[in-house]
């Protein structure tokens, strides 16, 4: 495929290589095909990304949201951890979406007429060391011994063909953990992984794109341990629903301050103008 200029996308702390990679509509569709190759004539035209964003640290989002055609379908990435909590995590997610679709396409539950949703699909990719001993994972299974009327099953996906973008991602997955294992959490580190997967032919046209993009990406995400310690001590201090904005505000200026995150991401994180976050610096 040609290769073209594209325009630096827009990211924030939440971002990672998973998020900035499907949020291209080229790459989404071939997703899209790896789970569904029998569908022939789906195009990037079919594709609606409601990927459910975040405003601040502890808001609700999830890693890929998208409607094609008669489904919707949510993939997470799980990378070193494992919980069943993602059930929980996906459940909320689903209701979300379905709220702001129902919203959007203006659809009156209270008529008579049987509305129409799009199906669901719920995906988890995982690559931890955790042996995942069920394919499919269920919410009345794993929290109500299978006896709630309620249920919500996850498909969790381990391995893939190596010719398509899901198997090329769990490879740079992969790579990315034992390269870390063997470096540490370090930009040289990022710029190894990179270089590595290149070599070997992995997600090449995308990390060819957005080499410097992705390493930026991969060295705020090695950060994660820090921003995760500020946030709770932030939150732990002030409380209380207005203390907690308080304490927010207090988390990204410390960040910022630490060089964790640029002066753009934090004024996008509190949704102020560079000139006010400044201001809001030095209060």
């Amino acid at each position: 495929m040609k290769r073209g200029i594209k325009p630096k996308p827009r990211r924030n702390i939440k971002d990672s290589v998973f998020t900035d990679l499907f949020r291209d509509k080229k790459y989404t569709l071939q997703l899209y095909k790896a789970l569904h190759p029998e569908d022939k004539n789906v195009t990037t035209k079919d594709i609606k990304i409601v990927t459910l964003k975040a405003i601040v640290v502890n808001d609700i989002y999830n890693d890929l949201g998208m409607i094609i055609k008669d489904k919707i379908i949510f993939l997470l990435e799980s990378q070193s951890t494992w919980s069943v909590n993602i059930l929980v995590r996906l459940f909320l997610y689903l209701a979300n979406t379905y709220k702001n679709y129902l919203t959007k396409n203006k659809v009156n539950l209270y008529g008579t007429k049987k509305v129409k949703l799009p199906m669901p699909e719920l995906y988890v990719i995982y690559v931890g060391k955790d042996k995942i001993k069920n394919k499919t994972i269920s919410l009345n299974k794993e929290y109500f011994s299978n006896k709630s009327p309620i249920d919500l099953k996850i498909k969790v996906i381990t391995e893939s063909e190596k010719n398509n973008i899901v198997g090329e991602y769990i490879e740079f997955s992969r790579i990315t953990n034992k390269l870390v294992k063997k470096y540490g959490y370090k930009k040289v580190t990022a710029e190894k992984i990179v270089n590595e997967c290149i070599k070997k032919n992995v997600l090449t046209e995308y990390l060819e794109d957005r080499k410097e993009e992705v390493i930026d990406i991969m060295g705020i995400l090695f950060n994660q341990d820090t921003v995760t310690e500020f946030y709770e001590n932030e939150i732990y201090e002030n409380g209380k629903a207005e203390g907690m904005k308080q304490g927010s505000l207090k988390t990204i200026v410390n960040m910022f301050k630490k060089g964790i995150i640029k002066i753009t991401d934090a004024a996008k994180e509190l949704g102020v103008s560079e000139k006010e976050f400044m201001k809001l610096a030095k209060a």
